[in-house]
């Protein structure tokens, strides 16, 4: 027997920027902190999409790229760029909660690893796609382009 939906945890309430909204390849995206994870949510509809792994420790941060769909998410002093891959197939689907979740078309894979020097506790792109801005007790800016995860 299988559950009607999934509900896959709460927001972390200890962080400045525990969820975001973001648009790629004309659909819209909610993706919010929730301990170690990040949860990838289709909108309206609050559907699951994905529960992205990469993160050592909770998730204080988390931002969408306006540009090529990209999801930063901070944990500690590291901060995971995740990408889309469009190109997913029924053998990316391995964990439960991934085999009800909706059917949208979309996953997202690490696919930079940032090491700020502090504790990042807000995270922001560029308009452009081309820069991601990680505020703690000091400022980084990283470029990016948009060949890169």
């Amino acid at each position: 027997m299988q559950p009607g939906q999934l509900i896959p945890g709460a927001v972390n309430v200890n962080s400045s920027s525990p969820f975001c909204h973001g648009f790629f390849d004309g659909h819209s995206f909610l993706a919010y902190g929730c301990r170690e994870h990040v949860i990838v949510l289709s909108a309206p509809s609050l559907s699951l999409v994905q529960v992205l792994d990469g993160n050592d420790k909770e998730v204080t941060a988390i931002s969408w790229c306006r540009r090529g769909g990209r999801l930063a998410a901070a944990s500690s002093g590291v901060v995971v760029v995740y990408a889309p891959d469009t190109h997913v197939g029924a053998e990316h689907k391995t964990r439960f909660y991934e085999q009800i979740a909706t059917s949208c078309r979309y996953r997202w894979s690490p696919s930079v690893v940032l090491r700020p020097e502090s504790i990042v506790l807000a995270l922001s792109w560029a308009p452009s796609g081309d820069f991601l801005l990680c505020g703690g007790s000091m400022i980084t800016l990283w470029p990016f382009k948009m060949e890169q995860g």
